[in-house]
């Protein structure tokens, strides 16, 4: 069994702090260059900047220092636990003769799976001093001393990006937990409500469980299975027959706390966009039972050209359970005004099928020298695809149509009944996925070494940047890949240097706080070649040394969105170097 933060201790702290609202705010919006390396800007920055020309523009009190104008904002806490309970047990037997082997038996496998998180979003807590304080001209939010910030000083900002120069130099660093130290001991906002849970009555912020995200998934296979091996003279060659069949019957107990939504509060100039959702109390445990059964056969054919070649045929079909935060059957509701979002699962999803095929030849024209190519085609169907429905409730829009911070537009539809994006799941569509891999192994003299591999790879169910239709479905994770390794290995001493490619590719869709105009908008990962390094020397039989250099190039993590030039995040990790012993006794 593994468990995770079994102490239900913080898993996230996040003290939201700075300057805003009537009295400090800017005059500007975000610059995107064509130019995906070109780092985006707010046009202006600072308190009463406002945007002029080209370049970014910034206050001289751009951290709000001097004159002090930091106040506290929202302060969402959040204790995550989930354990994972695994039992299985196998029965197998063997018949062989010399040129035959058959195993047959059953497999009984159980995964238990209970998640739940405890929080302040769900009893508003986490608004506790929201609205950035006096400074910014509210009457909600705390000032708050200037000894818990140190200016940062940041520049130069990352390395093969050009555009820096619009970005600010210098940034606040401070402790989440001074912050909520301080204001544990100051007075919280005036007319709080708590979302029908009882006030705060002092101390640090205490969560209550999120009805939500209460998941239990006990899944529970049954498996017989047969295999058999079968050894074939072809002449002068050899066909080695593996050949294999599964019956998996899988019974699941999906269960969670439904929680209708019952009012809806607008939380106040604190937070202009935010909302309150109420549920009712109490939650329903509603708990559910799922079966589905498949056959799952598999063959692989080799074939002993001569000692030096192979040929090999492979078909395997293969089955991978649906997630769990989707089977989970409730709906939860969130987001802020104007981008209502609801969530909606489905109990009754089937796993991830796909059907396997390969095709491929080995030669070793010399001592550990070999050439392989490999072509693979693979069809996966019962993708559970997000499926986005408008649904109205019969709530009134309780936000203003006006910013009350700064006499701007808010709500579209202040006193209307409330309308969520809702996105449930359905096992719909399929996709494709086909390529081939290469790669030659080369050793040298003196036991020196090389080795290069390359992988080609696609699917027919690529995103299309051009189209603005939601919900649109593309397989996440296909990317052309490729290595150069030399290495050495001779003398107790090992060393390997790597060079390692990998070509653009889809990590997902749906960035961080969606809800825009076209569903769930692509996040990429921009294509990056990094270089590492690693040796070993075997001192004694007993003893031996390491040294690891990695990201020698210092290769940054660069995600961006539909275009290249929407850069979503920019991650230098840096380089790593690890140096150490081994003992064995």
């Amino acid at each position: 069994e593994s468990q995770y933060n079994p102490n239900n201790g913080y898993t996230d702290i996040d003290a939201d702090v700075g300057f805003g609202g009537a009295t400090n705010n800017y005059t500007g919006g975000l610059a995107l260059s064509p130019n995906g390396n070109t780092l985006p800007y707010w046009s202006a920055y600072g308190p009463n900047s406002v945007a002029s020309g080209s370049s970014a523009v910034a206050t001289a009190n751009s951290n709000g220092l001097n004159p002090f104008v930091i106040g506290s904002h929202v302060l969402p806490v959040q204790s995550e636990q989930h354990s994972d309970k695994i039992g299985q047990a196998k029965l197998s037997a063997t018949w062989k003769t010399d040129d035959t082997q058959v195993n047959f038996g059953a497999q009984w496998v159980d995964d238990l799976w209970n998640q739940h998180e405890t929080d302040t979003f769900t009893n508003n807590y986490w608004q506790l001093w929201s609205g950035y304080g006096p400074a910014s001209g509210n009457t909600v939010g705390q000032v708050l001393p200037s000894n818990l910030f140190t200016q940062v000083n940041i520049s130069p900002w990352l390395p093969g990006y050009s555009g820096a120069g619009n970005l600010p130099s210098s940034l606040l660093k401070y402790n989440p937990y001074s912050v909520l130290s301080y204001l544990i001991n100051q007075p919280i906002n005036a007319g709080m409500t708590y979302n029908g849970y009882p006030a705060y009555t002092g101390g640090v912020p205490v969560g209550v469980l999120s009805n939500g995200t209460v998941q239990h998934v006990d899944r529970s296979n049954f498996a017989p299975f047969v295999t058999a091996k079968q050894d074939v003279k072809l002449g002068d060659m050899k066909l080695v027959i593996n050949a294999g069949l599964r019956y998996q019957n899988t019974q699941e107990t999906i269960a969670g706390l439904a929680s209708p939504l019952i009012a809806v509060t607008w939380l106040g100039a604190g937070d202009p966009s935010a909302y309150g959702f109420t549920t009712q109390k109490p939650a329903i445990w509603t708990q559910v039972h799922e079966s589905y059964h498949y056959f799952l056969p598999s063959l692989d054919l080799n074939l002993l050209v001569t000692p030096e070649i192979k040929v090999r045929a492979d078909f395997s079909r293969s089955e991978v359970a649906p997630p769990n935060l989707r089977l989970i059957p409730n709906s939860t509701f969130g987001g802020r005004v104007n981008a209502l979002t609801a969530t909606g699962n489905n109990p009754g999803l089937l796993p991830y099928l796909s059907n396997n095929f390969d095709l491929g030849a080995e030669w070793y024209y010399g001592r550990n020298s070999y050439v392989s190519l490999d072509g693979f085609f693979k069809h996966v169907t019962n993708f559970p695809t997000s499926s986005i429905s408008n649904v109205t409730v019969n709530i009134p829009d309780p936000a203003p149509a006006i910013n009350p911070n700064n006499g701007g537009p808010l709500s579209n539809t202040t006193g209307q009944p409330l309308t969520f994006a809702e996105s449930t799941f359905t096992n719909a569509l399929s996709a494709n996925v086909h390529g081939i891999e290469f790669t030659v192994q080369q050793m040298l003299w003196l036991g020196f070494g090389l080795q290069v591999n390359g992988t080609y790879v696609h699917t027919n169910k690529n995103f299309d940047s051009a189209i603005l239709t939601s919900n649109q479905f593309a397989l996440p994770g296909v990317g052309n890949s490729a290595n150069f390794i030399g290495f050495y290995d001779d003398h107790g001493l090992q060393a390997r240097l790597a060079v390692q490619w990998q070509a653009t590719q889809l990590l997902g869709l749906g960035q961080e706080q969606g809800g825009g105009a076209f569903g769930n908008e692509p996040i990429y990962l921009a294509s990056s070649t990094e270089v590492d390094f690693s040796t070993q020397y075997q001192i004694t039989s007993h003893l031996s040394g390491y040294f690891e250099a990695l990201n020698l190039t210092n290769a940054i993590y660069h995600s961006y969105g539909r275009f290249s030039n929407q850069t979503l995040n920019l991650v230098e990790s840096g380089r790593s170097f690890t140096v150490g012993f081994r003992a064995k006794f």
